[in-house]
């Protein structure tokens, strides 16, 4: 309760979303990374699991969060139809590990239990793999709404579509291109140091230029209504 009358702006993502009787910015994700880190691919797979293997990589730093048992029998059903489908299991290596087994992967399958995509999934797109995770979940739909979800190029995905999900990437070159290029376009977009920069500046500005408090309102910033083409279109006033 203290934070939401004495905050003069609420940053709040899908963790914490209903833990606040308000929000002033809105963000699916709050994490930003250094994209110089993470180059993306240059040379795509165009096998399709039939004329060529494709390769998935899982990162389960909690399997249970992340559905891992679902992603090892997906592939396992996919491999029974006789597809070639490769699964590398991600766990407790390096950044720098990680970084180089991306880069040899087609597709990230990154968490379908857990709501949204996470950090894994943001390194995945940065790297331009084709990645799935559970962003179709119908608690999601906020961030459609009022936030910058609705460009996400994330394959939407839940336990329940998993098989079909993954073996239409397996399946599709074109497709696990066209995700991966979008991708890396979305995480320089919104998850970038630039794009941090970009939303907290904003946000300084905004409440730099704003009169004085009254006892009823803590913030009286007009950026977004005054800026609704800014890149920052996904956040909303709250007077």
């Amino acid at each position: 309760d203290r934070w939401n009358a004495d905050a003069d702006c609420i940053v709040t993502t899908l963790h914490s979303l209903d833990g606040h009787g308000r929000w002033d910015v809105l963000s699916p994700s709050p994490f930003q990374i250094d994209t110089t880190q993470w180059a993306p691919i240059e040379t795509y797979n165009a096998h399709d699991g039939r004329t060529g293997s494709v390769r998935v990589i899982h990162t389960p730093n909690h399997r249970g969060y992340k559905g891992t048992e679902f992603v090892i029998e997906a592939v396992r059903r996919l491999r029974e139809e006789g597809l070639a489908v490769e699964l590398d299991l991600l766990e407790g290596v390096q950044n720098s590990e990680v970084r180089t087994r991306m880069r040899q992967a087609d597709i990230l399958a990154e968490q379908f239990i857990c709501p949204m995509y996470a950090l894994s999934g943001i390194e995945g797109m940065a790297t331009g793999l084709a990645v799935m995770a559970n962003t179709a979940d119908p608690g999601n739909q906020v961030f459609r709404r009022y936030s910058f979800l609705e460009e996400c190029p994330v394959l939407g995905t839940s336990v329940e579509n998993l098989v079909p999900h993954l073996r239409r990437l397996v399946t599709d070159p074109a497709l696990r291109r066209t995700l991966g290029m979008a991708g890396r376009q979305y995480v320089e977009k919104y998850h970038s140091f630039e794009a941090g920069r970009a939303l907290f500046g904003a946000i300084h500005a905004s409440l730099d230029s704003r009169p004085e408090r009254s006892s009823t309102c803590r913030c009286r910033s007009t950026y977004w209504k005054t800026k609704p083409t800014s890149r920052l279109r996904h956040c909303r006033p709250i007077c």
